[in-house]
């Protein structure tokens, strides 16, 4: 398991538990975390082990298939374990790559007919780190990493894990009576769902044909009805305002087909074809494809386990960064230590094998637990179940299918399962703070105050003040003592840099003469706030060099409590933390390179 804890410092202190070279194969996609599903089909039997040869290959060239086309392959075996019906581990071995130029074919050409590129042993390393999945209903849902992952290298497991995902049967409220009848009488069956895939949150069409002993799904993403597309550029630069360009949904087309056959219910092969064709004056001018395919070797039941993947790390309100491990015991995350305490924020893992967190979250005289079950949140308020209907009384919000909201007398805490959220103005609990989360004093030096208020450099020490221990709870002893599961990232040699860095810079050379600021912008019935910081020049200086960015914006209704809430916090910083909100719109933004005093 992978946990990480971020207190991210600014006007706003934010606590986080999270459980944390793009890929050749996917130099033409954005990868985005796949989506959650309730838990239904099983596409892996629980204890056994899955051996998968993949395959990846990417073109790019002319649209003609008479000309030579820029190659890439890469091949790989994937261990696949399911410990159970909803979590798998997941180990890339025998990494290999090879590129060339070779005319276009409709078959793969082989490894051995393109150039061998010789991958350095760390980037073999980190491809080789294991990570963990959970399925539901068929989907991957959430995807952890190990904490010394690199993104490169986890979009190019996203690649691998992608081809696992798929519905094998409609949700039974969104098929038709004639689709049912479909069902129980024909061989086939076809029907359309909303699904996130690593392209958008899209509607993909499901066809099934059973074929003797092999059932074929076949998926087809329609971008035509997307809620969500990721931001991508295709590798399109331009050198100048093309305002035709700013249209890019219009030049780029896209298809995308996935294939999964399976055989007596089990996965042999699965693949996906990708076509992304430019357009320019309504003619094909480039045309890019990827395809990635996966094919059963071996299944087997699991002798030798995948190693765990592990690693909880925290990043304090002050950006020091050090790793603790995360235990069935409750750990303070963040709390109000003045003399009257307004709030605290705890969190445990649900039990010793599990990923899911529990939070605990205490306002006043109020406790409020909050966990989720595999469809919904449980809230309960002094022990009591709260319905849903019910939480706005208690200060409570759900948005969405993944996030809670906790309203506290200062700030809020974010919980979606598996990630814990604390935002806190630091302006009010300045040096008033104490947990794992830190004293948000702006001291970096001073990080780990225990909760006897004495400083240590040990970070066990530090991390085991704050571990509640009690009647309810098993305390792991193993991994408590393991020194493995500690590490201070805010070493020394950092700070001598820091410190060098500080006593070198001239003060007229580091005038801040720019600023960076979530930018707003105010439609009749909508808000939209970017989700990227922008820059602008300070008062007193003007913009001589200016470069353009796409920058993403979401938007809320302009009455909604989220978009006053927002307009208000604006007024008082600079950055508003909108991580959690999704993507409305992508617009390209002038954003000064120099700033000069006029």
């Amino acid at each position: 398991m992978s946990i990480w804890v971020t207190c991210i410092k600014g006007v706003l202190g934010e606590g986080i538990t999270t459980l944390a070279m793009k890929s050749i194969i996917i130099a033409s996609l954005i990868a985005l975390a796949l989506a959650a599903s309730p838990a239904l089909d099983r596409t892996f039997s629980p204890k056994s082990e899955y051996v998968y040869q993949f395959d990846g290959l990417m073109l790019a060239g002319l649209p003609s298939t008479s000309s030579d086309a820029s190659q890439t392959r890469i091949s790989c075996r994937a261990r696949l374990q399911a410990i159970d019906d909803r979590n798998i581990h997941i180990q890339v071995t025998d990494v290999e790559f090879s590129a060339s130029h070779l005319p276009q074919s409709e078959q793969w050409p082989k490894m051995e007919s393109l150039e061998q590129r010789e991958l350095m042993q760390e980037a073999k390393d980190l491809l080789e780190l294991p990570f963990r999945a959970q399925i539901r209903n068929g989907l991957i849902s959430e995807i952890q990493f190990s904490t010394e992952d690199a993104e490169w290298s986890k979009n190019s497991k996203r690649v691998i894990v992608n081809l696992f995902s798929l519905q094998k049967s409609a949700p039974v409220d969104e098929m038709s009576q004639e689709e049912k009848n479909q069902e129980l009488q024909k061989d086939s069956l076809f029907f359309n769902v909303n699904e996130k895939t690593m392209e958008g949150d899209c509607e993909v069409a499901y066809t099934i044909v059973q074929d003797g002993e092999k059932t074929i799904y076949t998926k087809s993403v329609n971008f035509d009805k997307c809620i969500t597309r990721p931001e991508a550029a295709y590798g399109l630069r331009f050198g100048s305002e093309c305002k035709q360009c700013e249209k890019e949904g219009q030049l780029v087309k896209p298809q995308t087909v996935y294939t999964y056959t399976f055989k007596n219910e089990r996965l042999e092969q699965s693949e996906v074809q990708s076509l992304y064709t430019l357009n320019v004056n309504g003619q094909e001018v480039i045309k890019s494809e990827v395809r990635t395919k996966i094919v059963l070797v071996e299944e087997k039941k699991i002798n030798r386990e995948i190693e765990k993947v592990d690693q909880s790390e925290t990043t304090t309100f002050d950006n020091v960064v050090f790793r603790a491990p995360i235990t069935t015991c409750f750990s303070l995350i963040a709390k109000d230590c003045t003399e009257e305490p307004t709030f605290a924020v705890l969190a445990k893992k649900l039990n010793k094998n599990s990923d899911e967190l529990i939070v605990k979250v205490i306002r006043r005289e109020e406790e409020i637990v909050v966990k989720k079950t595999d469809e919904e949140f449980l809230v309960k308020v002094d022990g009591k179940k709260i319905e849903s209907s019910k939480l706005e009384k208690y200060e409570i919000e759900i948005l969405g299918d993944n996030l809670v909201v906790i309203r506290l007398p200062q700030g809020e805490v974010r919980f979606d399962g598996y990630t814990i959220k604390t935002n806190l103005p630091s302006v009010a609990t300045k040096n008033q703070l104490c947990g794992l989360c830190g004293n948000n004093d702006g001291e970096k030096d001073n990080e780990f105050m225990t909760a006897d208020n004495y400083e240590t450099e040990d970070v066990e020490e530090f991390h085991r003040s704050y571990l509640l221990k009690n009647e309810e709870c098993e305390v792991e002893n193993d991994r408590l003592s393991e020194k493995k599961n500690y590490r201070n990232k805010w070493n020394r040699e950092e700070k001598r840099e820091e410190s060098q860095y500080e006593n070198t810079d001239d003060d007229d050379e580091t005038e801040n003469k720019s600023v960076e600021k979530t930018l707003i912008k105010e439609f009749s019935h909508r808000i939209c706030f970017s989700l990227e910081p922008v820059t602008e020049c300070r008062r007193g200086y003007e913009s001589e060099e200016t470069t353009s960015k796409k920058i993403r914006f979401t938007c809320m209704p302009r009455h909604s409590e989220n978009a006053r809430r927002f307009l208000k916090e604006s007024r008082e910083q600079n950055v508003l933390d909108l991580a959690d909100f999704p993507v409305s719109f992508v617009e390209a933004v002038k954003m000064p390179t120099a700033c000069v005093a006029y």
